[in-house]
C-alpha cells in the first residue's frame, strides 16, 4: 500500500523520503540540513555588487558593438584555456573603461557557463585619516558574497557550505582568511576528491572588478594575499580577473606575481585601436541621435563638421568616460545638440550645468586620496605648465622643488589612475605626464576643480619662474649644464606669463639678466622668447626702485643686442636689414620690415647672401618680423639702434637710412 493512499491534496515542502522493508519514512533534519547556515550567509551578502544586480543595472553598460574587439579576445582566450596563469589583472588609467568590459566579460562568460561569481567594487567614501582602521565594507562582504553566487554556479558545494556555517556561523564575521578557508577551499577540495567529481567542468571565472576602491590601500593588499593564498591552496582550477586602477599597492602584488609567472597583466593605457574604437562609437552615437533625436529634422548640414568631431576626439583623449559623458550632454532630448557640443568644446559656456560632472566626481574623489595636496599641486603646476620634452622627470621636479630623491614617487603613489609616474624600480629621467587633456581642464576651472585644485595659470606660472630664478642664482658656478639649461628655459617662458607681483619684481632686480640671455642663446633660438621677455620687462617696477626692470637690465640686453648682431655677416645687405628694423611706418601703413629689405636687396644679385642673412634673423633678434604682438619690441630695438651711445658699430641714424631708403624707392621706380 502507497504512503499516499486515500490521501486528497497532499502538499509536501522539503524533506527526504525513502523505503525500508515496504515503510516509507520521511526524514525532516536531512531537507533542513544546511538551510539555516545559508539564510544566515544570505544576510551578509552586497547583493549590488555581483552581475546583473538591479542596483547596477543602469550604472553596468557593456562595450559598444565593434569596439574593444582586441581585450575581450585577450580576456577570453585567458579565461577559456587552463594552461594560463589564475590571475589576469586587467588595469588603466581613470575613465579608459574598466568596469564597461568587465562587465561585458561577465556577460560573455556566462553565456559560455564559465561565470562562477562576481563582485563590483563601489566607489569609496572619503575616510579621515585618523579614523580607527578597519575593514571597509565591501572588503567585509567579500568572500560571502562570492560564496553566496559559488553555491548557485557550482550547486555540488550548496550542502557543505551551509552545514559549515551551521557548525560554526561565526566564519561570517571572522577574518577573509577563514572564510576563504572554510566555505570555498574546503568545499571544493572536497567535491573534487569524491570519485566521478564534476569540480573541474564546472564555471571557474571570478571576476573582481574596481578593487581599488574597496578601501585603502592596505585593504587592497590584503584581499589579494587571501586570494593568492586560495588559488596556491585549491586542487579544482579556479582563476580571477582582477580590474583595478594601477594603485600603488596592487601594482606591487601583481608584478611579484607576473615575475614568477602566476598572474599575466593587460594594460588598457597601451591597448591598441582605443583611438579609433572612440571614433567608431562617437560615429555611432551621433548617427543615432540624428535618427531619433526630437529635432532630427533640424539639424545643420554636414554636423559635427570634421574639425569639431576631430576636437572631441581629442579631448577625449583615450578616455571613454570622457566619450560617453560628452555624448549623453550632447544627445539630451531636451535640448539642441549642436548647441551642447559648443558647451562641450568650450566655445560657449553652460548657465546652469556642467556636461562632466560625473568626470568631475571622479576626479576630485582620486585626489581626496592624497596625503599632501599642496605638494601635489606644486607638481601639477610643473605637469601642467612645462612643456621641455624631457624636462618633467622624477629627478628633474625634485631637484626643482628641492625635494629628496623618491620624494615624487611618494607624494604621488595614490596619483597612477591620471598620472604617467615612473615606477620605483624603473629609470627616474622617465617622463613623468599627464594622463588625460580632461584632468588639465578640471584643474584649470574653479567652477569644475572647487578652491582646493584650482590651479590658477598666472600663479602657477609665478611660482615657477620664482623658483627658476632662486636656483639660477645659486647654480651660477656649478657643473649641472643640462639642469642649468632647463632652469634658464623655465625662465625664459614663464616669466613673459607670470603675474608682477612685488615679490617676482624683487627676484628679476637680483637676476643676472646677461648671464641668462647669453646661456638661453648659447643653446636655443633666441627669436621668439627674448622678444617677450623684453617686452613683459618693460613697466615693471618695485615699490622703492627708480628704474623699472627693462631700465635696470638695460646695459645687460643692449650687450645681448651686440652679441646676436655679431652673428650677421657686414655688408650691404646687414646695413639693410638694420635700416628696415627702425622704419617706423603707422599700424595703417601695411608694410613690413621684410617687404622693405627685399625691395632694398631686390637689385643685390646675390641672393645666396640675402637668403642667409634672412635665416641668421630668424633665429637671432627677428629683425624682419612684424608680428603685431612684436610692436613694443621693434620698438625697443628701433631706440638701441638710433642711439649712437648704445648701437656703436650697428648705428641706424635717421638721415642714413632716409637717404638710402628713397635711392632704393627711386631706382624700384
Amino acid at each position: 500500500m502507497s504512503f499516499f493512499d486515500h490521501s486528497r491534496n497532499p502538499v509536501i515542502s522539503g524533506g527526504k523520503f525513502f523505503a525500508a522493508q515496504g515503510n516509507v519514512y520521511y526524514n525532516s533534519s536531512d531537507a533542513e540540513s544546511g538551510a539555516k547556515g545559508l539564510e544566515w550567509l544570505r544576510q551578509q551578502v552586497a547583493h549590488g555588487a555581483y552581475y546583473k544586480s538591479a542596483e547596477r543595472y543602469y550604472n553596468a553598460p557593456e562595450c559598444h558593438p565593434g569596439t574593444r574587439e582586441v581585450v575581450l579576445k585577450d580576456i577570453m582566450e585567458w579565461a577559456t584555456n587552463t594552461n594560463m596563469p589564475c590571475f589576469l589583472w586587467l588595469h588603466g588609467s581613470v575613465g579608459v573603461g574598466k568596469s564597461t568590459i568587465a562587465h561585458t566579460v561577465a556577460g560573455m562568460l556566462s553565456k559560455e557557463s564559465k561565470l562562477a561569481a562576481t563582485f563590483f567594487f563601489s566607489p569609496k567614501p572619503t575616510i579621515s585619516r585618523t579614523s580607527t582602521p578597519t575593514l571597509s565594507d565591501d572588503a567585509r562582504r567579500l568572500i560571502t558574497t562570492l560564496v553566496y553566487q559559488l553555491v548557485i554556479s557550482i550547486p555540488e558545494i550548496r550542502d557543505r557550505v551551509g552545514q559549515a556555517i551551521e557548525n560554526d556561523h561565526r566564519l561570517l564575521f571572522q577574518s577573509l582568511e577563514v572564510q576563504i578557508r572554510a566555505l570555498i577551499v574546503n568545499p571544493l577540495n572536497d567535491l573534487a576528491n569524491e570519485e566521478g567529481s564534476v569540480a573541474k567542468s564546472r564555471p571557474s571565472v571570478i571576476i573582481l572588478d574596481g578593487l581599488d576602491q574597496c578601501g585603502p590601500s592596505k585593504d587592497q593588499r590584503y584581499v589579494l594575499d587571501v586570494l593568492a593564498g586560495a588559488v596556491e591552496a585549491l586542487t579544482v582550477p579556479i582563476s580571477f580577473l582582477v580590474v583595478s586602477r594601477p594603485e600603488h599597492s596592487i601594482r606591487n602584488f601583481f608584478s611579484q606575481k607576473i615575475t614568477n609567472s602566476s598572474a599575466c597583466y593587460i594594460d588598457l593605457n597601451a591597448a591598441a585601436n582605443t583611438r579609433s574604437d572612440i571614433v567608431l562609437f562617437l560615429r555611432s552615437k551621433l548617427d543615432d541621435m540624428k535618427q531619433n533625436h526630437p529635432s532630427c529634422d533640424s539639424f545643420p548640414l554636414e554636423w559635427p563638421d570634421a574639425q569639431d568631431f576631430d576636437t572631441l576626439v581629442e579631448k577625449s583623449s583615450d578616455q571613454f568616460i570622457y566619450a560617453s559623458t560628452a555624448i549623453n550632454f550632447i544627445c539630451d532630448d531636451r535640448y539642441l545638440p549642436w548647441e551642447r557640443l559648443k558647451v562641450v568644446l568650450g566655445l560657449r559656456r553652460s548657465e546652469d550645468e556642467t556636461p562632466f560632472g560625473e568626470l568631475d566626481a571622479l576626479y576630485r574623489g582620486i585626489f581626496a586620496e592624497v596625503a599632501d595636496i599642496s605638494k601635489v599641486r606644486d607638481i601639477l603646476n610643473i605637469l601642467l605648465f612645462i612643456q621641455s620634452s624631457n624636462s618633467v622627470s622624477p629627478s628633474i621636479i625634485e631637484l626643482f622643488l628641492s625635494y629628496h630623491t623618491g620624494a615624487v614617487q611618494t607624494i604621488l603613489c595614490e596619483l597612477h589612475s591620471v598620472l604617467a609616474v615612473p615606477t620605483s624600480g624603473a629609470d627616474r629621467s622617465s617622463p613623468l605626464r599627464v594622463l588625460h587633456m580632461s584632468l588639465r581642464e578640471f584643474l584649470l576651472d574653479a567652477t569644475r576643480a572647487g578652491l582646493e585644485l584650482f590651479i590658477d595659470a598666472k600663479i602657477a606660472h609665478t611660482r615657477i619662474t620664482r623658483l627658476a630664478v632662486k636656483q639660477l642664482a645659486e647654480s651660477k658656478e656649478d657643473g649641472r649644464g643640462g639642469y642649468r639649461q632647463f632652469l634658464c628655459l623655465t625662465f625664459m617662458k614663464h616669466c613673459c606669463k607670470s603675474h608682477p607681483s612685488q615679490e617676482l619684481i624683487g627676484d628679476l632686480y637680483r637676476v643676472d639678466l646677461g648671464l641668462e640671455l647669453e646661456w638661453f642663446s648659447s643653446n636655443f633660438s633666441s627669436s621668439v622668447l627674448v622678444p617677450e621677455l623684453l617686452i613683459w620687462l618693460q613697466g615693471k617696477r618695485g615699490m622703492s626702485a627708480e628704474k623699472d626692470l627693462y631700465q635696470y637690465h638695460s646695459r645687460a640686453i643692449d650687450h645681448w643686442f651686440h652679441t646676436q648682431l655679431v652673428h650677421y655677416p657686414q655688408s650691404s645687405s646687414r646695413f639693410y636689414i638694420l635700416v628696415a628694423a627702425t622704419l617706423d611706418f603707422p599700424p595703417s601703413f601695411h608694410v613690413s620690415p621684410k617687404a622693405i629689405f627685399n625691395l632694398m636687396t631686390k637689385s643685390n644679385h646675390d641672393t645666396d647672401e640675402v637668403d642667409h642673412l634672412g635665416a641668421i634673423d630668424d633665429i637671432r633678434l627677428s629683425l624682419l618680423s612684424r608680428k603685431p604682438e612684436y610692436q613694443a619690441y621693434h620698438k625697443i630695438l628701433a631706440l638701441f639702434l638710433r642711439d649712437p651711445s648704445r648701437a656703436g658699430g650697428y648705428l641706424v641714424c635717421g638721415s642714413t637710412y632716409a637717404v638710402s631708403l628713397s635711392t632704393k624707392l627711386c631706382k624700384h621706380e
